[in-house]
């Protein structure tokens, strides 16, 4: 399944996660996952951050931050963020994968902002 991964200090990059998916993203963003749904970022994609990464005293992630409104209500995002799909899967909301359309936009928005986004063999 394939997300867009972006950490605090402004990385990013299109990651595939293997299964266990669940697992794969704790490990992503550092714990248990709590599921956002950022006011900037088009209809049907999500984002997948640490539920106690201001506890931990995690670093603000800024982009995150901003698609999710910061500015506007004060709430910030912290630590490393992943972007997906949701969708309905046998009838079940669930996480999908970034499709070609949503890589495009995500590459656009992104650009219009000054932000790189390599591929995740680019980033090694």
């Amino acid at each position: 399944m394939k997300g867009l991964v972006f950490d605090t200090e402004n990385r990013m990059q299109f990651k595939d996660f293997s299964e266990p998916l669940l697992d794969n993203l704790q490990k992503e963003v550092g714990g248990c996952i709590e599921v956002v749904h950022p006011k900037y970022l088009p209809e049907g994609l999500c984002m997948v951050i640490d539920d106690e990464g201001l506890l931990k005293g995690y670093a603000i992630n800024s982009i995150a931050s901003i698609l999710y409104g910061t500015p506007e209500h004060g709430q910030p995002i912290v630590g490393t963020a992943v972007i997906l799909r949701e969708g309905f899967v046998a009838g079940e909301l669930d996480f999908m994968s970034l499709d070609d359309g949503d890589e495009v936009g995500l590459m656009l928005l992104f650009s219009a902002l000054g932000i790189c986004i390599k591929n995740e063999s680019e980033a090694e």
